[in-house]
């Protein structure tokens, strides 16, 4: 599969997150590139290069035969039955979260039971080996058949036998002993790797699990946290650009970005959220904070109100509508918008997704001076 940067129509919702995780992989030229190599040394530079292949390898497989991997493919289409997911999230908000989920996680729990698997054993002779209390431990989480609790649960819901089946279809062979468990690959350079980035990633405090699964080098060498380059890797050139004339903007008026993730950059303007550029997959979204939802709506409405109709349509067409992401974040409410009664999340914000371009900066330049104007009033 050649996982390209743009692509946004895939057979099914599996496919798109496989997608998503493959082209959020670091490449090696940024995360081992320059004289980083030289700096954890040519063994375990070796093993990191392998490392980055054998989850390049997983995620291609994973896409190209799901059913290897027993992963729930045409599963969500089947429950929307041809229907938008968010009608249906208002609907059956807990069924849909569950199905949502549990598709997300069937590709995200494969790299984080290696993660699990290497945390507390050792390597000997090219073998790593887990003790038996350790690996009992692994099986109540990811053997249902072996667990406790009987119930499916987001890292056992494949079956045990299936996800070592798929690991030895990679070349990564995982045995049971009676004093643990054995894990072998055709390359050995690479366990020591994965050992390696298994004990960073405890030393990051919110993105250990992403930095692993995106094999980010980088926390190899020392304190690292993700930049407004990272988040932005995976776009096509005219969706980075768009972000990039973006994010020039929010530092020119002194707005100041952090990151404690791979996928987005939150801007503050005084201490206060003003705005947020973030990535899923090749998509982008830039966010920008209008009004709470225990503010007077009139603090944004008396605004807009002033500005042309180009920006009013603009700002109606990109609202931040409800979509039920979650079952706990309940169905949104209504808010009043320049006459319009419309179901949003949390408040009136505006949600400037992928088919934008470059020519609606001076409209997303507008909306971001009327949240300024809001701050500095409160401030």
């Amino acid at each position: 599969m050649n996982f390209c940067r743009g692509i946004t129509a895939f057979p099914s919702e599996v496919h798109r997150q496989v997608h998503i995780e493959r082209i959020r992989m670091t490449p090696l030229e940024t995360s081992l590139g320059g004289s980083s190599a030289t700096v954890v040394g040519p063994v375990l530079a070796d093993g990191c290069r392998e490392m980055h292949a054998f989850f390049s390898s997983m995620f291609d497989r994973m896409y190209e035969q799901p059913e290897l991997f027993g992963l729930p493919v045409y599963e969500l289409e089947r429950f929307t039955g041809g229907k938008k997911i968010n009608a249906l999230k208002q609907k059956y908000p807990k069924e849909a979260d569950l199905i949502k989920s549990k598709t997300i996680n069937s590709v995200t729990v494969y790299p984080y039971f290696l993660l699990r698997l290497f945390r507390s054993g050792e390597i000997k002779d090219g073998i790593y080996r887990i003790g038996r209390s350790e690996y009992d431990m692994l099986l109540s989480d990811f053997d249902r058949k072996r667990s406790s609790k009987k119930t499916e649960t987001r890292l056992n819901f494949i079956a045990y036998d299936i996800r070592l089946s798929a690991f030895l279809a990679l070349g990564l062979k995982i045995e049971e002993t009676e004093n643990g468990a054995t894990v072998s690959y055709r390359h050995p350079n690479m366990l020591p790797a994965i050992r390696a980035m298994v004990l960073a990633s405890q030393t990051v405090k919110t993105f250990g699990e992403e930095s692993f699964r995106y094999c980010e080098f980088r926390i190899l060498f020392g304190k690292f946290k993700p930049t407004y380059s990272d988040v932005v890797a995976p776009l096509d050139d005219a969706h980075r650009l768009l972000c990039d004339l973006a994010h020039t903007y929010l530092l020119s008026i002194k707005a100041t970005p952090s990151s404690t993730t791979f996928w987005k950059v939150n801007y503050k303007y005084k201490g206060s959220q003003l705005a947020q550029i973030s990535t899923e997959g090749s998509e982008m979204r830039l966010t920008i904070t209008g009004t709470y939802h225990w503010d007077s709506p009139a603090l944004i409405n008396d605004r807009l109100a002033k500005m042309d109709d180009t920006t009013q349509k603009f700002a109606l067409q990109n609202l931040k509508y409800c979509i039920a992401c979650s079952a706990s974040h309940g169905l949104g409410a209504f808010f009043t918008i320049l006459g319009q009664r419309k179901r949003l999340c949390s408040g009136i914000h505006f949600l400037i997704r992928h088919r934008c371009t470059a020519e609606d900066i001076p409209q997303i330049k507008k909306l971001l001076m009327i949240r300024i104007g809001i701050i500095d009033n409160q401030s």
